[in-house]
This record gives structure tokens, sequence and C-alpha cells, in this order.
């Protein structure tokens, strides 16, 4: 078969070449496996074009030949023979969460530098990742995501009112303790505030701000217990303790030519049960029975003095003979244990309390006006008229004793020392210092001896 010349190959005629039989298409009888029509029918001569995204005819290819591609990167969204030229995302790149952009453009490739303070990217933070601190605490004023560092005033900090630091820089965070005046009826009460001990009542404290508990206590009164509130314009307190209630005594009443007096019943001594007198021997009792009264500072209610130790003995002698008893001095052992209270002592430095005030007379109050100074000078004795007083006249002690300290002293049957003739006297007297009135305390002369601040207390 003749090919016509139109169909032959030539440099300027070039024919396509059947890829199987090797024939001019033209003449092929080769189908074209696209179409499956014979080459020389098919419109592509059996060569249809392909896509070059998948490779695949463009009539069987989904997106003809075009397939979608991303929109950020230009790839190819769909599958692809060639991996470099496929969108790794899909179409769908990841985006920055803080500026919107895609990673590929965000600067910061979506790691934004943060505020520590809010949490918020410095971009849209408010003062750009410096939040304004406070100057005292050094502080976020703003809010923060650490309570720790934020402000708990918002840079407001409270001032004293005192100094007018702000509180935490005041030395006393704002709390400045105030001077108060506390007194008492009682000044040598120990105090205690909130269950701490705080000195003595009586005098100037310095308290903070608030609600107290205060108590004070003193050997022959009842606790004092009580809630007080300081204020700023608190300037001072005053509190009274109550004394403690005597409870009855077992007691004797001798009557010696018309005058009484009275013994008490003293149980739980060493030396075993004694009574002792009530009160000092009195210038009416021993008038009564010796008929004469010795006493410098003469008044019948008065305690007898100027009398030695003999001249007591000589009027036990003579009482005795007249009631019938055995009435005696009494040791000291015996003193001193009825001074302290017996069996129901409070623990009281004098006889009967912490204050010689309450229960004695002595240098300072027993002239006519109270001596401010406890140095004793003998010319304030004369000066301010110090001298004895009537019995019974201040607090007894916890037995029911009067003027077991103070007043005068008081004559022992006891020697002052084994080794001496002296004996011993007890309780200090009128003219003394606060310190020779104390239970304590002793002294001693001569057995003839007669002073104006020496007199005696009976017992049996």
């Amino acid at each position: 078969m003749a090919i016509p010349s139109q169909h032959l190959y030539s440099q300027d005629n070039p024919l396509k070449k059947c890829s199987v039989c090797n024939k001019p298409v033209q003449i092929c009888s080769c189908k074209c496996p696209t179409c499956k029509k014979l080459k020389r029918e098919c419109s592509y001569k059996g060569n249809h074009p392909k896509c070059k995204t998948c490779h695949r005819v463009r009539e069987q290819c989904q997106y003809k030949g075009s397939h979608p591609t991303c929109e950020i990167c230009g790839k190819v969204v769909e599958p692809t023979l060639k991996l470099k030229d496929k969108c790794p995302f899909n179409g769908e790149h990841p985006m920055c969460p803080t500026c919107g952009k895609v990673l590929e453009e965000c600067l910061f490739e979506g790691n934004h530098s943060k505020c520590e303070t809010c949490g918020k990217a410095k971009e849209d933070c408010q003062y750009e990742g410096s939040h304004p601190m406070c100057k005292i605490c050094d502080k976020v004023i703003e809010f923060t995501l650490n309570p720790e560092a934020q402000c708990p005033h918002n840079g407001n900090h409270p001032k004293c009112e005192t100094c007018g630091r702000v509180k935490e820089r005041c030395q006393y965070k704002g709390n400045h303790p105030i001077p108060v005046e506390i007194s008492c009826n009682v000044p040598k009460a120990t105090m205690f505030i909130d269950g701490v001990e705080n000195g003595k009542a009586a005098g100037t404290h310095l308290l903070n701000k608030g609600l107290y508990s205060i108590k004070l206590t003193a050997p022959g009164y009842e606790d004092f217990i009580q809630n007080f509130i300081v204020e700023a314009n608190s300037k001072s307190f005053s509190f009274t303790m109550e004394r403690k209630v005597i409870a009855p005594v077992s007691s004797q009443t001798i009557t010696v030519n018309d005058v009484s007096f009275n013994i008490i019943r003293v149980d739980g001594a060493s030396t075993g049960t004694f009574y002792i007198g009530e009160t000092e021997v009195t210038q009416e009792l021993w008038e009564a029975v010796m008929e004469y009264n010795p006493s410098n500072f003469k008044d019948k209610n008065r305690p007898v003095e100027m009398v030695s130790w003999d001249d007591c003995k000589k009027f036990i002698r003579k009482l005795n003979s007249i009631t019938g008893k055995k009435f005696r001095l009494p040791t000291e052992a015996e003193w001193n244990y009825a001074a302290r209270g017996g069996n129901r002592s409070w623990g009281c430095n004098f006889s009967g309390s912490i204050t010689l005030d309450d229960v004695g007379w002595y240098y300072e109050n027993s002239g006519n006006s109270t001596l401010s100074d406890n140095s004793w000078k003998s010319e304030k004795l004369k000066s301010n008229a110090c001298c004895t007083h009537p019995v019974k006249q201040k607090r007894p002690n916890e037995l029911g004793l009067y003027d077991m300290s103070g007043n005068v002293w008081e004559w022992c049957e006891d020697l002052y020392s084994s080794t001496g003739t002296n004996r011993v006297y007890r309780g200090g007297g009128w003219d003394c210092t606060a310190n020779n009135c104390s239970v304590s305390d002793r002294a001693n002369s001569s057995s003839t001896t007669q002073r104006y601040t020496l007199g005696f207390r009976l017992a049996l």
C-alpha cells in the first residue's frame, strides 16, 4: 500500500509514530490507550496530554489538569507524584495564635515573647511587658498570673496613723504602743497581761491598741481578772482588788478588872496549838493589872511601851494570879508562825499584806503627814510627830491578829542567841523603816531595856 505523500515523514512533515508498531499513526491500526479509538482517529493521535500534577491524562484527572493549590505556599493540596510540589499541610498551614499569621510568615514563628506578668504576648500587653511596679513592696500593681507577685494594696499601702510611714516600714507595723497609766489599790500587785507577767500594777505601761485581759495577784487579795480595751486616746486604767475574807477564828475573851481582851487560837504550829493576843497589850490592860501607866504616848487604846522584858514578866505573873491562867510571852517560833498567818498564810512579807500601809504603823505613816521618802532621818520623827497609834486601826492578818507589823516591837520569850543574854523582839515599830517591819526581821536588847518603841503581846 502506497503511503500518500502528505503522510510521508520528512523534516518538514514529521510524522508521529505509534509507540507500539512504530508506524506512522496515520496508517497505524493500533488504538489509543486513552480513548480506545484508532490512533489516527484520536484527536491526540493516541498521545493525550497529561496532567502535570498527577500525570494522568487530563480527561481522567479529577481536576482536568488543574489541581487546587495552597493559597499560602502555592503548592498542590491534593496528592502529587512529586512530594516537593505537595503542600505539607494540605492547604491548612498552622497559624500563629498571637498575630494570626501562618507560622512561616510570623516573625516569631508562632513563639511570640510573653509578658511575665499578665501572660499575654508583649504586643498585646497594655504595658508591653513592663507593668507598673509598687514603689513600696516592688510588686506588680495590676493583675498578675502569680498572686504572690501582685501588690495586695494595688500600690496604695496603708499608712501608720502615728508616724506616717507605710505600715510595713513602721517599726510597730502601724500599731505604736501607747503609754497607759495603770493604777491599783494594791500597787505592789503582780500584773499579768494576756497571761504574761508584766511587772507591778502601778506605773506606766506601753500597750498596743487592742483588747487585753489583765490579771492582778497579791497575797491577801482575791485574784482580779478583767478585760479592757486600749484605744488611741486611752490614758489610764484603775483597778480595785478585793481583800480575801478572813475566816472565823476560835478565840477567847478574857476580862480583868472590867477590861476585856481577846486571845486567838493558833493551830498547826510545830510547837503545838497555842493562843496569842489579838492585839498588843494596851495601856488600859496594863493599868488594870499594874495600876500605873509607864507609856510615853498616853492613850488607853494604844499599846503599852516603855516596858522592859523584865517588866513584862512581872505583869504576866500578876495577871496570872488574877485570872488563874498561865499567860506568858510567846516564843519567837510562835510569834513568827502567828505573824505569817499560821496555816492560813498568804505568803506576805508583812503580817497580813504585801503593803505595810495596809496593816501597820511605821516611819512613813505614823506622823501627821506621810513621809514621801524611805530614807530614815531621826529629826523627821519629831518634826512629823511620829508616834504609836491605837490598836486595831489597820487590817488584821490571816489569823485575825492586829499590828504584828509596826506600831511597837514585841518582846518574845527567847534569847536572841545561844551565846548571849539579850532577849529577842520582833515586828518593828512606829519609828522603823518598812524593812524592819517585815515578818522576817529580828532585833534584840537587854532584858532591862525600856523604850517607847517596845511593847509585847500575850500568849497562852
